[in-house]
């Protein structure tokens, strides 16, 4: 049956009046005319009439079906569902249809199956107010129309509500009735103001008036229409904040608006600010409402106020957060008022209905705070602004603020910093926008400049790598340089491999080269230096040169030539007697063959930057002697060398002479080599051979000369007096460790364990005051558990598991060594400790009696490039030495002595190891005292394979422990 229905709604098959044609059902209407055309029920009401429509129609085929026509069908009404039912007749032959059935049933189709099928009861409202107004006739006549309608349903008057059919006074087009109102004597006045307020053009009846009702037109103007007026009219100035729109709203509401006032939904501006515009409900409150919303105009307070309808108006009394929030991120503040503005914030800080922690962490990203960047405002986020407007220099580098205490909490409660970070000033100089905007602007200070790098170097250690690099091809830093009268000054921006730190304030008189700023403080010359700036002395040569040779020697010229050749085998060896490794193979044959004249004036000329300027100076001032060419004297060392000395000098600087000898016998003549070479040869050539003597150096070995001083010593250096000499000590012998001193004892056992897992940037600061070393570590270490072993890094060091891939193959060799000279030397297992740094050339240290040793040392100079007994033997000099600290923290004689005696102390013990192969042997590790109990516990026992016991003492303390076991393995 619903296949049925479905063929007969798409087909022709309704008859209707006034016409032969069928139509779709969904085109005609039960209750129709003119141009609505109805359905002709009269034709239904005989069977044949009803066959033919149903069958002989064009369309039959498709209701009823190809190959069915030879049967007999029959349309049935069904009770009062009207639903059409297929009947097979029993007989093919017409002739017995029943006659009696068909009187019966002899109206065979009802309305309400019609209107299944699609057929429309009557024509929709607007249809037909649209019809009648087509044919001219007058909308007051068709508001009769509908009146007569009998039934209105409810559906149609919501449709009439929306459709244009009401003309309006001085409006050329007909209006909904929802947006008329009727003419009223309230208007009177302000119907001038209400451009949107639109009357009906008649006066209705009652009649008419209770039906237009309905309809949806108002008695009074709507507020919709009558503030939507406002926007067209001229707003109110603040002197006098009043509209007589306005004033008509606040007189009628009580009788009028009060039912329908809705504030929070209400949209149109209709309130008077203080400053003369008009706003809408939500962006006002009665105080404290500037900048966040407005305050109401005191005329539009004092007028609600006279007609007891503020309270009613709901206004708002203070801003709330979600009005705060608001108006920050669009905008709300200004510079000349943001300081009032966040100090009222401040204050309302943990305050009842105040900001919480959801608005702050919102906010810290919003860009809401103005500042002021190279003459326009911008707004950024608080995460972006530093609470530290004194600091001038920082303006413009980064956003700076000046606020009263109140304003700067609530900026730091939304992540504003207080001062910036050395990362934030490094990537705003490397910023090219910013960078250019401030050295280009006007108010540009290079000494405030100056002061912001000084900042940067501060905090220098925790600028990465990576960034170094990036600053060294950027040219931010100042470069000076003085004019040729040093007048002036000139300034600009250079790069570190272009500017030098002055150490010698005679070569930048002469050269005139970039320099760092006068008065630089030390960070910021490490910064410089660090960056790739070169030190002045160590990017200038002087080329010395003789010149007006003096043809006869005199006799101090032969005297020393004598001193130089007879002393030779000591110049060129150590105090101990050995050969200097960093001297030239024949040092000794040029030494024995060197010459000595005199010149009456030696030239000097500084090579710099590829020219060569002359020295004003005095020569004397300088070095009194030279040789005539180092270089060439190097390339031809089978030939006899001249040093030439000033003839005008009557005395003989040795630590001049000895400067000439060493540049003349050292393969590679680097200033430091130089420097400490030429200190050793002047002292051997200036002391006579008792001083030498009592000094350490074998005389006796090398030189046979008397205990009277040379001729040639220089006056300055005073000959020690020789009954001095039976009070000079010497070493004693060494026996075996449970015979050494008490002293030697409290060296070992002075070992302490390092528990902090944070050692400082300044570790061993005294020790390297003591020792005249570099830095230690380059950054500070902190202890890590790195393939479950304790491990100290430098930070801001990352261990990379594919670069480093082999780092932890070499540490397990590395505590194996350590383990087994731990064990030779009798140190305490927690004293010994291992640290990595990647920029730190030190091999070991030892802070407060803990020693530290370099794993990244162990892996570059001894991890599978030489054998473990290498190895160990050279770690165990490297601990004795450590060991000599805890007693003497200077690098000198006492210490010396100090780590001599432990070398020798421990040697035994050493030689029985490799003797043996995998330990010391038992003959030489110190008997156990009796009333001595063992109480190593079996978890140090299991956790290395080397143990070794203590000498006891009967003072020990509780629960110390007899052995030790160097046990890195536990974090």
């Amino acid at each position: 049956k619903s296949g049925i229905f479905g063929k007969l709604s798409k087909s022709k098959c309704i008859p209707v009046k006034g016409s032969s044609n069928m139509l779709f059902p969904k085109d005609t209407y039960l209750h129709g005319s003119g141009e609505f055309p109805c359905v002709d029920l009269e034709v239904f009401r005989s069977r044949s009439t009803t066959s033919s429509i149903l069958l002989d129609n064009d369309d039959s085929d498709a209701v009823i079906g190809k190959g069915n026509t030879d049967r007999n069908m029959e349309i049935e009404s069904v009770n009062a569902s009207n639903t059409i039912s297929m009947i097979d007749s029993e007989d093919d032959n017409e002739d017995d249809y029943d006659d009696d059935y068909e009187e019966k049933h002899r109206r065979r189709i009802s309305s309400e199956y019609l209107l299944k099928l699609g057929v429309k009861k009557s024509p929709e409202i607007r249809l037909l107010v649209e019809n009648m107004l087509s044919q001219h006739i007058r909308p007051r006549d068709v508001l009769q129309n509908l009146i007569s309608i009998p039934r209105i349903s409810k559906k149609d008057i919501e449709e009439l509500k929306t459709t244009a059919f009401l003309p309006c006074i001085e409006l050329d087009i007909l209006l909904p009735p929802n947006s008329v109102s009727l003419e009223s004597k309230m208007l009177k006045g302000v119907d001038q103001f209400s451009n949107n307020v639109h009357t009906l053009s008649w006066i209705p009846t009652k009649k008419e008036e209770c039906f237009l009702q309905k309809l949806g037109v108002s008695k009074y103007p709507k507020m919709k229409y009558l503030f939507s007026s406002l926007e067209t009219q001229d707003k109110p100035t603040p002197d006098s904040g009043k509209h007589p729109l306005v004033d008509f709203f606040l007189e009628n509401f009580e009788k009028v608006y009060s039912k329908d006032y809705n504030p929070e939904g209400f949209e149109y501006p209709f309130i008077p600010g203080s400053d003369g515009r008009l706003y809408s409900w939500g962006q006002i409150a009665l105080k404290d409402a500037e900048p966040f919303l407005y305050t109401p105009h005191p005329e539009f307070i004092q007028t609600a106020t006279r007609l007891k309808i503020l309270g009613r108006l709901k206004l708002k009394a203070t801003p709330s957060p979600d009005d705060i929030m608001n108006s920050l991120e669009r905008g709300a503040l200004l510079c000349e008022n943001m300081a009032s503005a966040l100090t009222f914030l401040g204050e309302r800080m943990n305050a009842d209905g105040d900001l919480k922690a959801v608005h702050y962490r919102k906010l810290a990203k919003t860009r809401f705070i103005p500042v002021e960047s190279h003459g326009k405002v911008i707004r950024v986020a608080p995460s972006q602004v530093f609470l530290c407007g004194s600091e001038k220099h920082l303006a413009g580098w980064v956003f700076t603020l000046s606020l009263p205490a109140k304003a700067a909490d609530f900026l730091k409660a939304c992540k504003a910093g207080s001062y910036p970070k050395v990362s934030d000033l490094v990537e705003a100089v490397l910023d090219q926008e910013i960078w250019n905007m401030q050295t280009r602007s006007p108010g540009f200070a290079m000494k405030d400049y100056i002061q912001l790098l000084e900042n940067i170097a501060e905090g220098w250690r925790q600028v990465n790598k990576k960034t170094r690099i990036r600053l060294q091809a950027h040219r931010f830093l100042v470069g000076c340089r003085k004019s040729v009268d040093n007048a002036k000054t000139t300034l600009k921006f250079v790069t570190a491999s272009d500017c030098y730190l002055v150490d010698n304030k005679v070569y930048e008189a002469m050269l005139k080269p970039w320099v760092a700023p006068v008065g630089a403080s030390n960070s910021l010359e490490r910064m410089y230096e660090d960056l790739g700036a070169k030190w002045l002395t160590s990017a200038v040569q002087m080329i010395s040169k003789p010149r007006q040779i003096v043809k006869s020697r005199s006799e101090r010229a032969q005297s020393l030539e004598s001193l130089i050749r007879r002393r030779a085998p000591l110049l060129v060896r150590s105090r101990n007697g050995d050969d200097m490794p960093s001297l030239v193979r024949d040092s000794q044959r040029i030494l024995g063959s060197l010459k000595i004249k005199e010149a009456k004036q030696i030239v000097r000329e500084l090579t710099f930057e590829g020219k060569n300027v002359e020295l004003k100076s005095d020569a004397a001032d300088i070095s009194m002697c030279t040789l005539d060419d180092a270089k060439r004297a190097k390339e031809r060392s089978d030939q006899p060398q001249t040093l030439y000395l000033l003839s005008q000098v009557s005395d003989v600087d040795y630590f001049d002479v000895g400067t000439q000898l060493a540049v003349l016998c050292l393969k590679k003549s680097s200033r430091t080599d130089v420097e400490i070479v030429g200190t050793q040869m002047a002292q051997v050539l200036a002391k006579n051979a008792k001083q030498l003597a009592a000094r350490g150096w074998p005389v006796e070995r090398f030189i046979k000369e008397d205990l009277t001083p040379p001729v040639l010593d220089d006056e300055n250096f005073e000959m020690d007096a020789v009954e001095e000499l039976p009070q000079i000590r010497t070493r004693k012998k060494f026996v075996a460790f449970h015979t050494m001193t008490k002293e030697l004892k409290s060296v070992v056992k002075g070992c302490k364990n390092c528990s902090s897992d944070y050692v400082g940037a300044d570790s061993g600061k005294k020790y390297t005051e003591y020792v005249e070393e570099s830095p230690v570590v380059s950054a500070p270490l902190k202890r890590i558990s790195y393939g479950g072993t304790r491990l100290y890094i430098a930070e801001g060091q990352e261990l990379d598991d594919e670069k480093d891939s082999d780092l932890m193959p070499a540490l397990t060799d590395f505590l194996e060594i350590l383990q087994t000279v731990g064990q030779i030397c009798r140190v305490n297992k927690k004293a010994v400790n291992v640290f990595l740094d990647k920029f730190s050339d030190s091999v070991a240290f030892n802070k407060s009696k803990s020693l530290f040793f370099n794993l990244g040392y162990y892996k570059q100079v001894h991890y599978g490039k030489v054998s473990s007994q290498e190895a160990i033997a050279s770690w165990y000099v490297t601990m004795c030495h450590e060991l000599a600290h805890n007693k003497e923290l200077g690098h000198n004689k006492a210490h010396e002595s100090l780590m001599e005696q432990l070398i020798t102390g421990f040697m035994p013990s050493l030689i029985g190891y490799f003797a043996d192969g995998s330990g010391a042997k038992e003959e030489n590790i110190p008997p156990r005292p009796r009333n001595t109990r063992r109480k190593t516990s079996r978890k140090n026992e299991e956790s290395s394979s080397f143990t070794y016991p203590l000498r006891s003492s009967k003072r020990r303390k509780k629960n110390s422990v007899d052995s030790a076991v160097i046990d890195l393995t536990s974090p």
